[in-house]
Parts: structure tokens; C-alpha cells; sequence
């Protein structure tokens, strides 16, 4: 049967530093979240299309901030 369905989630990352062989200490990694709203339809038992935005911030990335939009058509047999 025909249905509408909404998700969101929160995904995060922190890294600790690391001391090097030459005793200085470094980043693991660069800090970030990101951020995945979705919205979507159910028009039978077995075929749904989704729509996905999310918004992603790496912490020392060039990046800083991103954006994905994503469309998902599944069928099931």
C-alpha cells in the first residue's frame, strides 16, 4: 500500500591526537558531522523512490562545508 515515510540521522567523527616518533604531537584525522535528511514514497510493496540531502562539515578540510542531494528508485522481486 501506498505510503510516505521521512528519516533523518547524525553522523559524527572526533579524532584524538597522536604524539609522532619525533615526539611532536598530530591530528588522527580531521574532525567532522554530517547531516542526512530523506523523504520518501512507497508505491507498492514492491517499488519506493527516495530523495536525500545532506550536509557535511570536515573540520581543517579545504572543503569546509558540503552539500549532496540523491535520488534512490528501488524495486524489489
Amino acid at each position: 500500500s501506498p505510503e510516505l515515510y521521512g528519516a533523518a540521522r547524525w553522523n559524527q567523527q572526533l579524532f584524538e591526537s597522536i604524539r609522532g616518533d619525533d615526539g611532536i604531537g598530530k591530528d588522527w584525522g580531521d574532525d567532522m558531522w554530517r547531516c542526512d535528511l530523506s523523504i520518501g514514497y512507497r508505491f507498492t510493496a514492491h517499488t519506493q523512490l527516495k530523495l536525500q540531502y545532506s550536509l557535511q562539515h570536515a573540520e581543517g578540510a579545504d572543503q569546509g562545508i558540503s552539500h549532496l542531494f540523491a535520488t534512490q528508485f528501488t524495486t524489489r522481486f
